[in-house]
């Protein structure tokens, strides 16, 4: 009887993991997008900090900024650090911030690294905690030295 209860609970876990259509790591391949402090966003500019075989830190925003710019002259922005590893990564840290605001810290972005070496990095992020701090999408940003 116990065997038969731990093998539902098992084949249970395994429907309940698996998804025919890839929702649970599906991530949007066009440009990456949403809202930022309830302001439309689109990321088309950036940069990576690379630690190799530590982490990878991701800088987007709304305009054009340099390797290691100062964060508060900038309009808007999403900052995620994760592991440098290529695949997915559930539940990073999303810092969602606003010139002249304290950022937002929200726990709930999916990040696909798709590929990174030394010259850039192209990535995939999917942060849907709230109406006023959402994003979807992919990016493609340079490398930057420390």
């Amino acid at each position: 009887m116990t065997k038969q209860i731990l093998y539902t609970i098992f084949i249970a876990l395994i429907f309940v993991s698996c998804s025919s259509d890839g929702s649970i790591n599906y991530i949007a391949e066009s440009t990456l997008t949403g809202k930022v402090f309830g302001e439309n966003f689109t990321a088309v500019n950036g940069y990576a900090e690379h630690t190799e075989g530590v982490f990878v830190k991701v800088v987007l925003t709304s305009n054009t900024v340099n390797c290691h710019a100062n964060m508060e002259s900038v309009p808007l922005y999403l900052t995620v650090a994760v592991p440098d590893r290529i695949g997915y990564h559930q539940n990073v840290m999303a810092i969602f911030g606003k010139s002249g605001n304290e950022p937002v810290t929200e726990f709930d972005a999916l990040v696909e690294i798709v590929k990174i070496d030394n010259d850039q990095l192209i990535a995939r992020i999917r942060s849907e905690n709230t109406s006023e701090n959402n994003v979807e999408g992919t990016f493609t940003i340079p490398v930057c030295g420390f």
